[in-house]
């Protein structure tokens, strides 16, 4: 059964330590999961931590379409799970994969990069983009689709201001995630 605890009482309170023992690392096995999710593609499948669901897991594939949240996969003292419409499946190996990851990786199906643009693109759906690209690039872009003038205000993404826009994503460390751009003007977001 999955838990909802944290990382520091799972791994340092007294609890844990009383009746765990911590032991060898535990490394999700992206390869099995891989093929879990070839035999299930009409599935909801999630990855995570078992005892640290809460904070570990996400959504991983959805009837047929790859998805790309958020996954911490490996622990010395939880479990990496799939969660298959509803069935928990222990999914892990000992010895550290080459190229490892606790995040998903980079080969996870065929990523598509999106991006949503503050409020001003609400109802529609979030745009692709390359994470070579540069934020003034995909903002010049922006500002044709929508009208509205980029040089406004300030830009974050995922909550982190934007310094220098002739920066890829990948060189801000944004490559391959979906990600949130907000432009913040005097008196408050578009």
């Amino acid at each position: 059964m999955k838990g909802y605890t944290d990382f520091f009482a799972g791994f340092l309170g007294a609890e844990a330590i009383a009746t765990k023992p911590i032991g060898d690392m535990k490394y999700m096995d992206w390869e099995r999961a891989a093929r879990i999710v070839s035999e299930h593609p009409d599935s909801t499948i999630y990855a995570g931590l078992l005892e640290d669901w809460n904070n570990t897991s996400g959504l991983i594939f959805d009837r047929g379409e790859y998805q790309y949240e958020y996954v911490y996969g490996c622990s010395c003292w939880a479990t990496p799970i799939l969660d298959v419409d509803g069935e928990e499946i222990e999914c892990y190996v000992t010895e550290k994969p080459a190229g490892f990851t606790s995040e998903l990786p980079e080969w996870w199906g065929e990523k598509k990069n999106t991006l949503t643009i503050g409020t001003v693109l609400e109802g529609r759906p979030p745009v692709e983009y390359d994470p070579d690209s540069t934020v003034r690039s995909v903002l010049e872009k922006f500002s044709a689709d929508t009208g509205i003038d980029w040089h406004r205000g300030r830009w974050s993404i995922n909550g982190a201001i934007v310094m220098d826009p002739d920066r890829s994503f990948r060189e801000m460390g944004w490559n391959g995630a979906d990600i949130f751009l907000t432009q913040y003007i005097k008196g408050g977001n578009l």
